[in-house]
């Protein structure tokens, strides 16, 4: 129940059945999985210098990593 009390209870059964009966349920299944990394190549040469300084700045793991890839 809602605390606030506003709330419409409903005892039949008969407002769910349509959707019920229209909905399905389908299992997944993942073959392959393919991704696209971007490592600036779209930026502006400001805005790409911007970045690679404030990697280097923070200067964490995936930073360096990142950097080394932005690199290429």
């Amino acid at each position: 129940m809602q605390q606030e009390g506003k709330y419409t209870p409903l005892d039949k059964k008969e407002v769910y059945e349509k959707m019920i009966d229209a909905a399905l349920v389908y299992k997944l299944v993942i073959n392959d999985i393919t991704c696209k990394f971007k490592f600036g190549q779209n930026f502006s040469n400001d805005r790409f210098e911007r970045v690679l300084g404030h990697l280097k700045q923070r200067g964490k793991k995936l930073d360096k990593q990142s950097l080394e890839e932005m690199a290429h």
